[in-house]
């Protein structure tokens, strides 16, 4: 009886589970039991270029136009991934309306002439000696001022049709003191809210070749060149220019040490145009240069802000941690430890030195940076751009323009290039410190005549893109 019973239970169970055969448990049949296919993570590269643009699917099987990572070059970075000669490293092609190489930007058009010495100087020495600045007097006409020590400007109805003025709106002091900062005074950024009171920061050289008691030497030399910034004032809509307070009062940015013969060069240089920022500051970068033994360059970006244009003492620089840092003049305050007064470089590896040109880009919604330098791989001269969303990060620069510049150039008669400047024509900012999908690089080429006086200013057109 047992046995029949048993046969019988075993004859239910079977079929139980032979009912059941798509349950779960151990009496299915087929797959059930096996861990489910792998998934893996895709990268998408539709224009199968090798570049991704970043985005992933996470799957067992291939996706159409997606592949693994160690299939690509790179898995982020296709500016265009419906385009295959787009991509980082493309082979650029200028003035296409496409960014072959996704670094942001093209050069979009032939250069134009803006200011030819041989016909439209006023004297000699009226030659374009720092980056073109520009903005809007208060009777609506555009001013670009790209001075020499002897300062000039350009006048039109707009950026594109300005014609070259005479008249002097700032002259030199040549003051032999260098302590002073009141020697060779040239117009390095102005800013205006109203269009009749401009504010300037002046790029000021001392000379010490030009002063006896000043310099081993009586000729021309790096070695006795003293810098330093400070302010003047414009309250005739930029017709003349002078100091708001007695020198050396007016001094907005110097080295915490004083003039040393023959330890040039030394100081703070150039700035850069100035820039509003939506939190009501204005910004600037400027360019701290010294020459530590044994005679080699040392140089790089000093980024700096103040809340009032009106005040030299106001400015601050970035010191690592906040806008704490504040300059002096050497031989007027009392120092205490020099270093506390020297700015420290802003992101030295990505943008070098480079402090000519400081905008903000409205169709990027980016600040950029332009300037000369040599490539991060040290292979190629020029003028470059880098992108930054605090202007404390920079993105490594990029080659806007290869050009031979003064210290790189070969043949003593070959023209070099100075001083890019990013400005836009359509920009409707008083003070041109905007720019946005289009612009033009300004900058300045020594024709290396006899004098070394010729100097023309040009411009390029550029194009930003945004991926």
């Amino acid at each position: 009886m047992n046995t029949i019973i048993n046969f019988l239970r075993l004859g239910l169970l079977t079929a139980a589970m032979s009912l059941c055969s798509s349950c779960g448990g151990n009496g299915g049949s087929g797959d059930e039991g096996q861990p489910p296919p792998q998934q893996s993570t895709w990268y998408k590269d539709a224009d199968g270029d090798g570049y991704s643009d970043g985005t992933t699917l996470l799957a067992a099987e291939r996706p159409t136009g997606y592949y693994r990572s160690s299939e690509l070059t790179a898995m982020t970075g296709d500016c265009d991934d419906s385009d295959d000669t787009a991509h980082p490293g493309g082979t650029e092609v200028d003035a296409d309306g496409i960014d072959q190489d996704c670094n942001g930007f093209e050069i979009s058009g032939p250069p134009e002439l803006v200011y030819d010495w041989s016909s439209d100087r006023c004297e000699d020495f009226d030659i374009p000696d720092l980056p073109a600045r520009a903005f809007r007097d208060q009777t609506g006409q555009v001013q670009l001022i790209s001075a020499h020590a002897t300062a000039r400007r350009f006048i039109g109805p707009n950026l594109d049709n300005v014609v070259r003025d005479c008249t002097v709106v700032m002259s030199p002091h040549f003051d032999p003191d260098p302590a002073m900062f009141n020697y060779a005074e040239l117009i390095g950024a102005t800013y205006t809210e109203d269009g009749n009171t401009i504010y300037a920061v002046v790029h000021n050289e001392f000379h010490g070749w030009a002063n006896p008691g000043y310099c081993s030497r009586s000729y021309w030399t790096t070695d006795c060149w003293y810098n330093g910034l400070t302010i003047a004032v414009s309250t005739d809509s930029g017709l003349s220019y002078q100091h708001p307070v007695a020198p050396p009062l007016h001094v907005v940015a110097a080295s915490s040490l004083p003039y040393e013969n023959d330890t040039g060069p030394h100081g703070i240089f150039h700035p850069s145009n100035i820039v509003k920022h939506n939190d009501g500051y204005y910004y600037a970068m400027f360019h701290r240069v010294r020459k530590p033994a044994p005679n080699q360059y040392d140089q790089w970006a000093c980024l700096v802000r103040t809340s009032n244009l009106s005040d030299p003492d106001a400015w601050r620089f970035w010191t690592g941690s906040g806008f704490e840092g504040q300059f002096i003049n050497p031989s007027a305050d009392a120092v205490v430890d020099p270093a506390d007064h020297d700015c420290p470089p802003i992101d030295r590896d990505d943008i070098a030195d480079m402090t000519q040109s400081l905008t903000y880009n409205e169709y990027l919604e980016k600040f950029i940076l332009t300037g000369s330098a040599t490539s991060i791989d040290g292979t190629t001269n020029g003028f470059f751009i880098s992108f930054s969303d605090d202007m404390i990060e920079w993105t490594p620069r990029d080659l806007l323009l290869e050009r031979a510049l003064p210290w790189t150039v070969q043949n003593p008669n070959e023209p070099h290039y100075l001083y890019p400047s990013l400005l836009d024509p359509e920009s409707t900012a008083r003070n041109y410190d905007r720019v946005g999908k289009t612009a033009y690089v300004y900058f300045t080429r020594n024709n290396r005549a006899p004098g070394d006086l010729d100097r023309d200013m040009l411009r390029v057109p550029v194009e930003f893109f945004n991926p």
